[in-house]
């Protein structure tokens, strides 16, 4: 049994100063960076296996950030392609492969730790059936996704 859910994460600029409050995150050479992020749509469908998660980047930005892409002569919409579509991956509560890397405490998706994996790349096939199927479209897209993700068996 899984759960479908849309949720859309804030858009940020941490150009001037982190908005997430880390002392990581001074400049991009800090190491630590966020950067410039859109909004970002998530469609999630999620069951006791963990989540798979389609993150569509809108190209949806903070005024000021708009506004200071075009004074430094940046294409708002190039600045979103040059970045990506998104990203179409898994977060699964227990390794489903022997060289899967622990990604966090605390995931957003699962509730739990999670062992993420991901594909900017995969996400231009869920963008192209978001596109030409809808939302129905898209949940039986990632509903497959889920089934086939978290299926397979751990192999040595």
């Amino acid at each position: 049994m899984t759960e479908r859910s849309i949720t859309i994460t804030a858009a940020h600029d941490c150009t001037n100063g982190c908005e997430f409050g880390s002392e990581r995150c001074q400049g991009r050479d800090s190491g630590g960076f966020h950067g410039i992020d859109s909004a970002v749509i998530n469609f999630v469908v999620a069951g006791a296996e963990g989540a798979i998660v389609f993150r569509l980047f809108s190209g949806w930005y903070k005024r000021e950030t708009t506004e200071r892409l075009r004074e430094m002569n940046r294409d708002v919409v190039g600045h979103l392609l040059a970045n990506g579509l998104g990203d179409l991956g898994y977060h699964a509560i227990k390794p489903i492969r022997p060289d899967s890397d622990f990604e966090n405490e605390k995931c957003n998706w699962t509730g739990a730790g999670c062992y993420y994996d991901g594909s900017g790349l995969r996400a231009q096939d869920a963008y192209d059936v978001l596109v030409s199927k809808g939302s129905d479209g898209i949940w039986e897209f990632l509903e497959a996704e889920y089934a086939d993700r978290f299926a397979a068996e751990v192999t040595a």
